[in-house]
């Protein structure tokens, strides 16, 4: 999605209000920052859709304790970042374990394991950068996806301190070829990167 900044600071209960009021639009809040979210390329799709597949095949066949949601989910994206807190929209998170839920409506996802957004030239600085800082202060989340959908690139961010605190160490790995496998080890899952860009026309990025 394309992040529009708005021009005030919000509470957050006004988010709250706000995001329920618009159901053809999803707003991401910062500290008391709102970002409203545009529509996606055919692409990013492409990309978030082939994600859900492979991760939720593997959990059904290995029959993990995990269950996978799309974009359409909240999540609370950080426990505290200098006195705020971030609600955000991932492309596909994915919890192992029983999911836990805040009371807000509609209710927001509380402890995902695994965060993937989907970036592209507009969405790179905002995904990888403040967005990424509330996934990180998150001590549930053990794992985040930056995945490019104009070129091959993966950049995987994995929690190595145990156990989980706030910040703590991360370990980073990018991918940049089909030819190797996405290993997610926490949820025990690998998948093939050329089954994650499966359809997606790089063609078509060069020519636009």
């Amino acid at each position: 999605m394309q992040p529009h900044e708005t021009q005030q600071s919000y509470l957050l209960e006004e988010y709250f209000a706000l995001d329920a009021a618009t159901v053809d639009v999803k707003h991401e809040f910062f500290g008391g920052d709102i970002f409203a979210m545009a529509g996606e390329h055919p692409r990013h799709n492409t990309v978030c859709a082939n994600l859900i597949r492979e991760i939720g095949n593997q959990i059904i066949a290995r029959r993990k304790p995990c269950r996978v949601y799309t974009s359409d989910q909240r999540v609370k994206s950080g426990e505290k970042i200098n006195g705020r807190v971030g609600y955000s929209y991932p492309d596909v998170s994915v919890v192992r374990g029983t999911p836990q839920f805040s009371t807000d409506n509609s209710p927001t996802l509380l402890n995902p394991m695994l965060v993937v957004e989907v970036l592209s030239d507009s969405t790179r600085n905002y995904d990888g950068g403040k967005k990424l800082g509330y996934y990180i202060a998150n001590p549930d989340i053990t794992d985040i996806l930056l995945v490019d959908y104009e070129f091959v690139s993966i950049t995987h961010f994995r929690r190595a301190a145990q156990p989980q605190a706030i910040g703590g160490d991360w370990i980073l790995r990018t991918y940049q070829t089909l030819e190797t496998n996405l290993l997610i080890a926490s949820l025990e899952l690998e998948i093939a990167i050329s089954e994650i860009y499966r359809d997606v026309d790089f063609t078509q990025t060069a020519r636009e």
